[in-house]
């Protein structure tokens, strides 16, 4: 039985507002990136979800993931670069499409790995 992914983009900082694509320098939610983050708990807080990841990097997927059991609902919350990677290596998109993808804030979505 596969393991379902829910992703959820991180929410929009001060910096995103300004512009700015601050990587993985620390910032703070905007007034709206904090409504967004509250939205999204609301929406997954009946949604079965067994545990939350929030790191972007690929070794915490690797090595977090295949501990949960068949049939599990995990929430990841990250950048759209990591929407992308599951996008290539669940869905299999081209990276050349993905690289091309509009890179702007996005709601969630859904995937199913195995």
């Amino acid at each position: 039985m596969p393991v379902d992914i829910v992703f959820g983009t991180r929410s929009i900082s001060e910096d995103n507002e300004r512009g700015i694509a601050a990587g993985r320098l620390p910032g703070r939610l905007s007034e709206q990136g904090r409504r967004l983050a509250a939205e999204l708990g609301e929406r997954r807080r009946e949604n079965g979800v067994a545990a939350v990841l929030s790191s972007d990097l690929a070794r915490a997927a690797e090595t977090e993931l295949p501990r949960f059991r068949p049939g599990a609902r995990v929430l990841i919350v990250g950048h759209a670069p990591t929407r992308r990677a599951l996008d290539q290596l669940i869905d299999g998109r081209p990276l050349e499409e993905l690289v091309d993808a509009d890179f702007g804030w996005r709601e969630g979505r859904e995937y199913r790995l195995g």
